[in-house]
């Protein structure tokens, strides 16, 4: 789960604000 969490912060990190508003 805390690799999950660390990739999630990596994308968010990288994706646009649009991204963002998905999760």
């Amino acid at each position: 789960m805390a690799e999950n969490r660390l990739l999630l912060d990596v994308v968010l990190r990288l994706s646009p604000p649009k991204t963002h508003n998905l999760v």
